[in-house]
């Protein structure tokens, strides 16, 4: 029962718990069903966002890349394999994409920096540049194009070329492939040239180039102006030359020979004053051609624009002229003279302007109005005056062309007046500007200068102007000089050649530079005379010039000229000319530039002689017999024309000798050349003596023999001569002719030769070295000159000329020379002779001692001087210690009287006068001494 009451009350509780048991089952039910879903949905989304998040990462790489981010990449790692796939192409795609993209962004970056590039050199040329496309409309333009075509910018690119430049289209329908052609554009009254050039061709694309050539052909035509204006002027003056030349010869040779002198004077007068009026007319002709460079200085450009307003209201009183008053003050470098001329000329044009619009228009000459205003304006650095007039203006064309030479619009204009104001703006650095009046009616006219004149101004150079050496000497007259003349113009050659002539010259004549350089290897010329501008041969004058310069550095030359160009005289004198005369020319100065030139040419070669000579003797010294009677056998030798053989021992003045029978002769105006034979080879010497030729047939180098033409040749030690020159010298000697080495032609020469020799001929002919038929033609007059210890007595007159001349060459103090000394001296034997003397005397005074002021003394003397004076005939000191008084006292006496005797030349009174004995006295004791006054030596004794 219990159990059962136990199991109804475990039933009733049971039923009781039934619903909360259910309830709680399905909650856990429900529980359960929701983790389950949970757990499905979750599962789900997790294999959809596998798959959806590789493809979401796809689509928004593509959105990057739509956007034009080629950088975008996409995972592949966590992808399926198949959106892997798609993945990994993607990523190839992007990345050459990015790579596309970098490339085309370099490419186009490149582009751009080329075009930048062709736009900033098109800017930066002075050239016009035009591109078309096929339509014919302007593509590309640059700015230099726009300036040159005076177009605005904003109304070229896309428009046709005929609207902008009718001129250019026309060009453009007649191109083809390549065209270049010079045309002329007028803009806003100016006209330009402009050179085109086109590349392309019909129906494409072209591209236009063009330059302003305006300038470029302007100084052209100024070039070939200038060039006209030299060779007219050279034309008409050599005509001149010989007129006023004959004129002035008739004049000079035959006045004094007519009867009617006063008709005479008054024809050949008015020949040489239409002459002259012709030559200032062709100057003037001329002048833009040969203007001179300015002289800069500073000036007053206020005060130039008053003194040229005050001088046209001068010359043109009824044309008023106004001046804009205050002028600036200020400074301007500049010639004065040309800008002062400039400024009149452009006032007088004004003045000259104006009246041809009064007189066109029937106006009143006089008129109350402005004529003519004139200003100055100063900025920047330059100084601006400003000419404007009422007058009838400047042409509507071909402006550009008044400042050429001879283009003028007035019926009487000569057209050099702009022209020479443009070339004196552009010599001072300036400009010139021409345009229409800003207040007037007429023409406006500007010039500028910089107040500061332009880097290396030009100096003034005036032809002939170069100054003549000075004559210090009086008036040296040449005579007998040969001189060549050349020139194209035979009667220039003729008439030059008689004038010369008339004035003791001998004249040579070539019409071309071939026939002066055959001249010139014929025989050099004292002097040539040369013109500029020669037709024929193969040399102008200049060129020429330089070939005589090579040949000969010292000879003269005069250059003369149809047309006195400054720019070619100065080249003349820069390249060694002596002078350069303007045609037609006076007589006169063509003589007395010629006597300049050759006494210029003389006086250098005297001054390299004298430079040579300065310490030898200018003429020769002492009073002895011996020099005496040299003396007097040069005066005799010297006026005749005979060949000297000056005979000698060493260092005994040969050479002066010599030099003392040219400056005596007819011929001491010419040169005197020395040469020494020793020494020389064979080919040496021949080149030395008769000069060589190069293959061209010109001289290369000039011989001591066409040297010393119509002078003296001095041959040295003609005994050292090879034999083989020997023989040419004799051909020489006998023909006064010879050929250069190397050479075709014959020299013809008139030379006197005079030789020396320190070696007896005859021995040299008995033993073969000297030709015999030689010494017969260079012996004809035999002089010797006297070994020094044959003329002892002048040695006290040599010593104190070499004291002299040395201390004044070296700077030394004067000495004086002792007369113990010069004692000492003339008893040395001096086997060097005067040479030997002469430097003995140079050392002494270098190396003596003691006070300047007192005399030198024999202990003084050098020491191979004062051991050597013993006689060959003395004892000696150790001899004669040895013998009694009476013998030693006689041995004395004996050696003191023969040097005494020697001395003084065997001169028994000046011996006598010295030692202080009387002559009869002298005499005995000689002979009681056995001594010989001749020989100044002991007698011989007799067996």
């Amino acid at each position: 029962m219990n159990a059962s009451n136990a199991a109804i009350q475990a039933y009733r509780e049971a039923s009781e718990s039934r619903a909360r048991i259910q309830s709680a089952f399905l909650l856990s039910y429900l529980e359960t069903a929701l983790l389950v879903l949970v757990g499905a949905v979750w599962m789900g989304m997790s294999a959809a966002s596998s798959i959806s998040a590789p493809i979401g990462r796809l689509v928004k790489a593509a959105g990057q890349v739509a956007g034009g981010d080629f950088s975008a990449r996409v995972e592949v790692d966590r992808a399926p394999a198949e959106i892997a796939t798609l993945s990994d192409a993607f990523n190839r795609m992007t990345g050459d994409l990015q790579a596309q993209q970098t490339a085309l962004r370099a490419a186009s970056e490149e582009a751009q920096g080329r075009s930048r590039f062709i736009e900033t050199v098109l800017s930066g040329v002075s050239a016009g540049v035009i591109g078309l496309d096929r339509r014919g409309r302007v593509s590309a333009v640059n700015d230099s194009a726009i300036q040159l075509l005076h177009i605005a910018e904003d109304e070229v690119l896309g428009h046709e070329l005929a609207t902008l430049s009718p001129e250019l289209s026309d060009l453009v329908r007649r191109a083809e492939a390549h065209i270049e052609e010079d045309i002329d554009v007028s803009r806003a009254g100016e006209t330009r040239r402009l050179r085109v050039r086109i590349e392309g061709g019909q129906g494409g694309e072209m591209v236009l180039t063009f330059d302003d050539i305006t300038r470029l052909v302007t100084a052209q035509r100024n070039a070939a102006w200038r060039d006209v204006a030299r060779r007219i002027a050279h034309e008409i003056k050599n005509p001149l030359t010989p007129i006023q030349l004959s004129a002035e010869r008739l004049k000079r040779k035959y006045r004094s020979k007519v009867d009617e002198v006063e008709i005479f004077d008054r024809c050949t007068d008015t020949i040489i004053r239409q002459v002259g009026d012709i030559g200032r007319m062709v100057d003037e002709f001329s002048s833009f051609a040969r203007m001179p460079a300015p002289r800069f200085a500073p000036e007053n450009p206020a005060e130039m624009l008053r003194e040229a307003v005050f001088a046209q209201r001068v010359a043109a009183p009824d044309i008023v002229v106004d001046m804009d008053e205050p002028l600036p003050k200020t400074t301007l470098s500049c010639d004065g003279r040309m800008v002062g001329q400039a400024l009149i000329n452009i006032l007088k044009n004004a003045g000259e302007a104006v009246a041809a619009r009064r007189l066109a228009d029937g106006e009143a000459a006089a008129s109350e109005d402005t004529g003519v205003k004139a200003s100055l304006d100063v900025h920047d650095g330059q100084a601006m005056f400003v000419v404007e007039d009422d007058g009838v203006g400047l042409p509507a064309t071909d402006r550009d062309r008044l400042t050429e030479p001879y283009v003028t619009t007035r019926e009487k204009g000569t057209g050099l007046g702009l022209a020479i104001v443009k070339r004196i703006c552009e010599d001072h650095g300036g400009e010139l500007r021409l345009g229409d009046a800003e207040t007037l009616r007429g023409a406006r006219v500007c010039l500028i200068f910089p107040l500061k004149p332009p880097e290396g101004p030009a100096k003034r150079w005036s032809a002939g102007s170069r100054p003549s050496p000075p004559n210090k000497r009086g008036k040296m007259r040449p005579t007998g000089s040969d001189i060549l003349v050349v020139d194209d113009e035979a009667d220039i050659r003729d008439l030059v050649s008689g004038l010369l002539e008339d004035e003791g010259h001998a004249v040579r004549l070539a019409a071309n530079s071939d026939e002066a350089l055959a001249a010139i290897r014929a025989r050099k010329p004292s002097l040539a005379i040369l013109d500029i501008w020669m037709q024929g041969g193969g040399l102008d004058g200049l060129e020429l010039l330089e070939v005589v310069k090579e040949i000969d550095a010292d000879l003269p030359v005069v250059m003369i000229s149809g047309h006195g160009n400054i720019e070619t005289a100065v080249t003349a004198l820069k390249r060694g000319a002596y002078d350069f005369i303007e045609k037609p020319f006076k007589s006169d100065r063509l003589v007395v530039v010629v006597e300049r030139a050759i006494e210029a040419a003389t006086l250098r070669r005297e001054n390299r002689r004298l430079r040579a000579q300065t310490m030898t003797p200018s003429g020769l010294i002492g009073k002895s017999q011996a020099a005496q009677a040299l003396r007097g056998t040069i005066a005799k030798v010297a006026q005749a024309n005979s060949r000297v053989l000056i005979s000698g021992p060493p260092g005994s003045g040969k050479e002066l000798v010599a030099r003392q029978i040219h400056e005596g002769s007819p011929r001491a105006r010419a040169e005197f050349v020395a040469i020494s034979a020793a020494g020389m080879t064979p080919e040496r010497l021949d080149v030395e003596l008769f000069g060589e030729e190069g293959q061209d047939g010109r001289p290369r180098k000039i011989g001591v023999f066409e040297r010393a033409h119509n002078g003296t040749l001095y041959l040295d030690e003609i005994s050292d001569m090879p034999r083989e020159s020997q023989s040419r010298v004799l051909r020489v000697l006998v023909d006064q002719r010879f050929r250069r080495v190397g050479g075709e032609q014959d020299v013809q020469v008139d030379v006197r030769v005079v030789t020396s020799t320190s070696r007896d001929l005859k021995t040299e002919i008995a033993e073969g070295r000297f030709r015999e038929d030689l010494f017969h033609r260079l012996n004809v007059v035999p002089i010797r000159v006297p070994a020094l210890s044959e003329r002892r007595e002048d040695i006290a007159e040599l010593v104190e000329y070499f004291v002299e001349t040395i201390s004044a060459s070296q700077g030394l103090p004067r000495r004086v020379v002792g007369d113990d000394a010069v004692a000492v001296l003339q008893v040395h034997p001096w086997p060097g002779n005067i040479r030997q003397l002469r430097n003995n005397i140079e050392r002494l005074l270098i190396l003596a001692t003691g006070d300047p002021g007192e005399p030198i003394t024999a202990d003084m003397l050098p020491q191979e001087v004062a051991t050597s004076n013993g006689s060959a005939g003395s004892l000696g000191a150790e001899r004669t210690i040895a013998l009694p008084l009476r013998e030693a006292r006689e041995v004395f006496e004996r050696e003191y009287l023969a040097a005494q005797i020697m001395r003084f030349g065997g001169n028994i009174s000046r011996t006598a006068a010295f030692i202080g004995m009387e002559r009869s006295a002298l005499h005995r004791k000689l002979k009681s001494l056995g001594v010989s006054p001749a020989r100044g030596g002991e007698e011989e004794e007799t067996a």
